[in-house]
């Protein structure tokens, strides 16, 4: 992936990038659980899986380590070790991924098109 844009502050933390890989080179990098390979077959969209595949690669490149991502039913993810906040979205081919220690977070990534301008 290319980092297109990473900041941060006193208390949060986020990072743009831009999926350049195939599903293969993902899958390779990612370090899924049982319950996640399973989970990844179940999506059909190859646009899906490769948001969903980036999403944890960035993770584990951002944490350094392999962080499990899950969801509460109302569908907010959550760090399943409760290191800290996070929020994922994604749009076309980029991903971003916003955390902190302190308070919960929120980000969006919405690809430019002219779908938006319309009302």
């Amino acid at each position: 992936m290319k980092i297109e844009i990473a900041q941060h502050d006193a208390i949060s933390h986020f990072v743009v990038a831009k999926i350049t890989e195939d599903k293969n080179t993902l899958l390779s990098k990612a370090i899924l659980s049982k319950a996640e390979e399973a989970f990844f077959l179940t999506l059909t969209h190859s646009s899906r899986q490769l948001e969903w595949l980036a999403v944890r690669v960035l993770l584990n490149d951002r944490f350094g380590k392999k962080i499990r991502l899950s969801y509460h039913p109302n569908g907010k993810p959550f760090l399943e070790n409760g290191s800290a906040f996070v929020s994922v979205s994604h749009s076309g081919s980029y991903v971003a991924l916003m955390w902190s220690d302190e308070v919960p977070v929120g980000i969006d990534v919405q690809v430019d098109n002219d779908r938006i301008l319309k009302t």
